[in-house]
């Protein structure tokens, strides 16, 4: 925010605990998709992990907030190429303090390398079928003992006559609604890049 005046940024969620550590942090700066009625915008993801090889990373993630309702929103993870940034933007347990300060030389790269995601999200409004994609992350879910005692993530998903997803904008918002449900963290994050690998990438797997 100091090397960049005018960008502001916000915590837009946040867990915490004794050992844990996930803080997304959104850019001010918004576009608005008129084909889906959503504002969208850069964010970070910034976690670390006591397992596997990175115990601090900071991971490009897009916000997705719909026009009537700021408080709904969606957080999307695009595979972002680490070679085309100075350094790695995660750090792993055997890291020096100078190569952690490094990381945060990335940052501002990250947080402006929105304009071609909006770009891929836009491609992605016209060639997918929104009700493949809902059945996709309901078939995920259903088939996750992890989300076995999660009911209301189940009958969200859920394809009814009244509920059937027609267009990205509704399944957007499904996805939006199951953000807001009360649920253990490592669950939620698991949750989120599902939802992103199918609503980005189409992948089930």
């Amino acid at each position: 925010m100091q090397n960049h005046k005018g960008l502001n940024l916000d915590i837009n969620s946040l867990a915490l605990n004794e050992s844990k550590i996930d803080i997304i942090v959104s850019s001010g700066q918004t576009e608005f998709i008129e084909e889906i009625g959503q504002f969208i915008s850069s964010s970070i993801l910034i976690n670390n992990n006591d397992l596997g090889n990175k115990s601090l990373s900071f991971t490009h993630s897009l916000k997705l907030t719909p026009l009537q309702n700021d408080e709904n929103k969606i957080f999307l993870f695009p595979k972002i190429k680490e070679k085309d940034l100075k350094y790695k933007i995660s750090t792993s347990h055997t890291s020096d303090v100078f190569d952690v300060l490094k990381v945060f030389d990335n940052l501002s790269d990250v947080i402006h390398s929105n304009d071609a995601y909006i770009k891929e999200f836009k491609t992605i409004t016209a060639t997918n079928n929104p009700d493949e994609l809902r059945q996709k992350i309901e078939e995920k879910i259903l088939n996750s003992n992890a989300f076995k005692g999660v009911h209301k993530l189940k009958d969200l998903f859920k394809r009814s006559p009244v509920q059937h997803v027609d267009n990205l904008a509704k399944l957007l918002e499904i996805c939006q609604r199951a953000e807001m449900i009360d649920m253990d963290y490592d669950l939620k994050f698991k949750l989120r890049y599902w939802i992103s690998d199918i609503l980005l990438y189409g992948k089930s797997n």
